[in-house]
């Protein structure tokens, strides 16, 4: 039996209502909510996430309300104060949006394989291809992360199959996100071999009889289903589960972290910003960390139909804990300031009444009426708790929405401290925007299920 929104609704407030009993039934109280966690984590995340919820029960037992990790416990950054623990993506250090940003995106391991890709490309004839194409799929997988982590998990394989390299092409078929272009900017457009190509379906019925299905084993081999150079794959299709579990193995299997950073190197070089959008980014952080804040932490909270295949549904006040947490572990380097993201605004108002004691909460309506920027100022926000509604949304409604996501993304991947659950590609995205070394995901990131990044 699932539990509804208004049962977890209520848990949240037993556990809000924890301040107000005896201590002696205190940790009686903590065990039962827990338990009831743990069994939904095991039921949706496997057992490794039972460990990660039993972690959390000491740490919330331990710092028990009245104890130090309440609001007067954490030494919050002050205000124009420099930050103690530079690191080279940190976003914090002094300067503007620019510097931050080629912190970040430009680095030069992006900088080479950017160089590295557009000299090879012209001299390597074999393909391999993604295809995101909204109308050909009836499975549930159709979520804005999911296609934009499957689009870099074959940029990846195309990049580190064993033995042979690809070039890379995605193609944008009656996408339910109306326009890639209008999210990314391609680094390859313009050259002899661009990446991104997008056609209508009868346009793409003709290019797909020139390529082949394929499969992946366990170590990375890629198994055509006829003849050719040219492989392709679309999103959720015939044995993608298969599919997905073998990358994961093939990229447990490599040494050192080496899966991560190199998709955290494709990513940071592919996914590029669309000017305008980049544009709309500069003035929200801009926004952030002015008036010596000089930094932010960010969540994000996953709803709607996710909770229904593979996420478990924690109340809000774990989200405000967890952040609470994370700025008592690190002394002088949290800035009050939390800007959150949700697909559902009643989530979201939520997290702000809950946290409002600790932090000044924002987020992405606030923020474009603050700075004025079109279109969705002039807007209302898009509302949908499942897939399908999204789908049946005019296509203006829908990019509107998913560039908000992608904006939304780029925020948490700037932020100095990030709250979310793995289970979410939104997450795991953001981890391979923030970082590229998996070693340090655990300094600024607390996943409230999966206690690791994971490849798919």
């Amino acid at each position: 039996m699932r539990w509804s929104r208004s049962r977890y609704r209520r848990l949240g407030i037993l556990l809000r209502s924890v301040t107000q009993i005896p201590s002696k039934y205190l940790l009686l109280l903590y065990v039962i909510a827990w338990i009831l966690l743990a069994y939904k984590s095991v039921q949706f995340s496997g057992v490794e996430s039972l460990f990660l919820i039993v972690k959390s029960l000491v740490l919330d037992t331990w710092h028990v309300p009245g104890s130090r990790i309440n609001c007067a416990g954490i030494h919050f950054r002050e205000v124009s104060s420099p930050h103690p623990h530079p690191s080279s993506l940190d976003t914090t250090l002094p300067g503007n949006f620019a510097e931050a940003w080629d912190r970040h995106f430009n680095t030069p391991d992006v900088v080479e394989f950017r160089t590295d890709y557009l000299q090879n490309c012209p001299t390597t004839s074999a393909t391999l291809s993604a295809a995101l194409s909204s109308n050909r799929l009836t499975s549930p997988g159709l979520g804005l992360g999911s296609n934009v982590n499957f689009a870099l998990n074959l940029f990846f394989l195309s990049q580190e199959s064993p033995g042979r390299r690809f070039n890379y092409q995605l193609f944008i078929v009656d996408w339910n996100y109306v326009s890639w272009t209008e999210l990314f900017h391609d680094f390859t457009s313009g050259s002899s071999c661009p990446i991104v190509r997008t056609m209508d379906g009868p346009a793409f019925e003709s290019v797909n009889k020139t390529l082949q299905p394929f499969d992946l084993d366990a170590v990375g081999k890629l198994t055509p289903a006829g003849n050719g150079d040219h492989l392709m794959r679309e999103l959720n299709t015939d044995g993608w589960w298969t599919f997905f579990d073998n990358l994961g193995r093939y990229a447990d299997g490599m040494p050192g972290g080496k899966a991560f950073r190199m998709k955290s190197r494709i990513a940071r070089a592919f996914l590029q910003l669309q000017p305008e959008l980049k544009d709309k980014l500069e003035k929200i952080w801009s926004s952030l960390t002015e008036e010596g804040s000089r930094g932010y932490s960010a969540v994000h909270i996953r709803r709607s139909d996710k909770i229904q295949f593979d996420s478990i549904n924690f109340p809000i006040l774990l989200y405000v804990r967890a952040l609470r947490r994370l700025c008592h572990s690190n002394p002088g380097r949290c800035s009050r300031t939390v800007y959150v993201f949700c697909d559902d605004a009643e989530v979201c108002a939520d997290f702000v009444n809950q946290a409002k004691e600790c932090f000044h909460v924002t987020d992405f309506r606030q923020q474009v009426k603050l700075n004025a920027i079109l279109p969705w100022s002039e807007r209302s926000p898009v509302e949908f708790r499942h897939q399908n509604q999204f789908n049946s949304l005019p296509a203006e409604e829908r990019l509107a929405s998913a560039q908000e996501m992608i904006v939304s993304i780029y925020l948490a991947a700037l932020s100095d401290f990030f709250v979310c659950t793995y289970s979410s590609n939104v997450c795991r995205l953001v981890a391979l925007l923030k970082h590229d070394n998996i070693a340090d995901l655990d300094e600024d990131i607390l996943s409230l299920d999966w206690s690791n990044w994971i490849m798919v």
